[in-house]
């Protein structure tokens, strides 16, 4: 959709504009952040998955 991570300026603005070295460290660090939560909040949620899909395997092969 936006072709860059939210919040972080695009190639083209960075050279017409520039970039502060500090601030641009900080937003990086932000988005590290947020992306590592949201690996966890899935890894979480593959977690609860495969537990379903092994409750389903074992009523489909009780059912067998």
């Amino acid at each position: 959709k936006n072709k860059h991570l939210p919040d972080i300026p695009t190639a083209n603005e960075v050279e017409k504009k520039g970039i502060s070295v500090g601030d641009n460290q900080a937003l990086l660090l932000k988005k590290i952040e947020e992306l590592t939560l949201y690996v966890i909040d899935l890894k979480k949620e593959n977690r609860l998955l495969k537990k379903e899909v092994n409750v389903i395997k074992t009523k489909i092969e009780k059912k067998k």
